[in-house]
């Protein structure tokens, strides 16, 4: 599921970029085919609303940890 949040960021991204709307709302809905039993498929749909999250080296945690380790890509 946490791709296709990441999929909803990239298009809503860009289509600001392009001034246009890439994602409308049926896009929100991820539809999953699962067995039911008995050689029968079931339809799951679940809403999935897209949260978007800074770029992980601009948490102060994370860019602590791995500068403490002395890891000095995340500066």
């Amino acid at each position: 599921m946490m791709s296709f949040e990441v999929l909803q960021v990239a298009l809503r991204r860009v289509g600001e970029a392009q001034g246009t709307r890439l994602l409308e709302e049926a896009n929100f809905t991820m539809k999953l085919i699962t067995a039911a039993g008995g050689g029968r498929l079931h339809l799951e749909m679940r809403d999935i609303i897209d949260v978007e999250r800074p770029p992980i080296v601009t948490v102060p945690a994370y860019r602590a940890k791995r500068t403490a380790g002395g890891d000095t890509r995340a500066r």
